[in-house]
């Protein structure tokens, strides 16, 4: 007296059928798909000035490698590449709850030894916990990249400007960065053991790099 059909299509689509019901007047016919696909959008930018916002003249990453797991965190779903919109769109089935995460590469030629780091959603998950439904759902990544910047500094011991062989790295000197109008520190370190101090700043940016001469007490006429 009592008959359900459930529909396993993956798309949500019209389906027609067609019942001879006979002597079966009774019958009762239950339309119900299990698995309606909705769409989850997510948006790589590039954001300059670390804001967890893109403004205007922030650009979009492509070739970002985006990953959907389950609610878990565990199971890989989907994976995704962003295109030169910075987007990577998933089709899932809802109602369902997914994790995404993206995946760092390397920083690019010019920023060698360098770092991309996150800006949105940030600390301390760096990933969304999104919960699915039919109206579909967008997230947004956003990151910055960090240069490194080495500094050597060394005794020049026949003052001809050129780091000789023998000619060692000094050690315990403060190195100094400051902006382009040289008004402002923005960084200043130590000189290592190998007389290198090392600096992580934004590319496509000026900066002045100064030394802060010590007073010398070992030798009596400097």
């Amino acid at each position: 007296n009592s008959t359900s059909f459930v529909s396993t299509n993956k798309k949500f689509e019209p389906e027609f059928w067609s019942l001879m019901l006979g002597n079966l007047g009774n019958l009762v016919v239950n339309f119900k798909d299990a698995h309606a696909v909705a769409s989850l959008t997510v948006h790589k930018f590039f954001d300059e000035d670390k804001d967890g916002i893109q403004d205007s003249a922030e650009l979009n990453l492509s070739g970002w490698t985006i990953n959907v797991y389950d609610s878990t965190g565990t199971t890989l779903i989907q994976t995704g590449t962003t295109d030169a919109s910075g987007n990577a769109v998933f089709s899932l089935t809802e109602p369902a709850t997914y994790k995404v995460r993206e995946v760092f590469p390397s920083a690019p030629a010019g920023c060698e030894g360098g770092q991309w780091v996150q800006t949105l959603p940030g600390s301390p998950t760096f990933e969304y916990t999104v919960a699915l439904t039919s109206a579909g759902a967008t997230v947004n990544f956003g990151n910055a990249l960090n240069c490194l910047t080495n500094i050597f500094k060394f005794f020049d011991e026949d003052g001809d400007g050129v780091n000789d062989l023998g000619e060692g790295g000094l050690q315990g000197w403060k190195m100094q960065i400051y902006n382009e109008a040289g008004t402002l520190l923005i960084a200043e370190q130590f000189t290592d053991s190998t007389g290198t101090a090392t600096f992580t700043l934004d590319p496509g940016k000026f900066y002045i790099a100064r030394e802060v001469i010590p007073t010398e007490t070992s030798c009596t006429n400097i």
